[in-house]
């Protein structure tokens, strides 16, 4: 999110990063999914730094690209919760399947939705 690329990009690279991240680890967190599932600590994700840092890392994204005219005009803070929960949720389908696409697919698919609804007419 810090990086050099356009704020597109990044939003890219993001989805496809996280993704990749717990594809790597799929055995560890079909086990963490299952215990949050039987605790129901649901509530606790949105209170902790690692979730804080990722929304507030991709609203400053969100926030260059609508400085930069890349991006329309959004609440830049709801619309990176809105980006990182979707990463979220394409992470837990992932775990659930027993045949997920290739990363690279589900990640093109969260980031082009966010990109394509993000993007100011007429930027590139």
């Amino acid at each position: 999110l810090a990086g050099e690329l356009s704020p597109d990009r990044k939003l890219q690279e993001y989805a496809l990063r996280y993704l990749s991240y717990f594809e790597e680890r799929r055995d560890l967190f079909r086990i963490l999914l299952y215990e949050r599932e039987v605790t129901r600590v649901w509530g606790s994700r949105y209170q902790s730094d690692r979730y804080r840092r990722l929304a507030e890392g991709t609203s400053k994204v969100i926030r260059e690209g609508m400085r930069r005219e890349i991006f329309r005009d959004v609440d830049a803070h709801a619309t990176a919760a809105l980006f990182v929960e979707s990463n979220m949720a394409m992470m837990n389908q992932r775990m659930l399947s027993t045949h997920p696409n290739p990363v690279e697919e589900d990640a093109e698919l969260v980031s082009s939705i966010f990109i394509r609804g993000l993007k100011r007419k007429g930027a590139r």
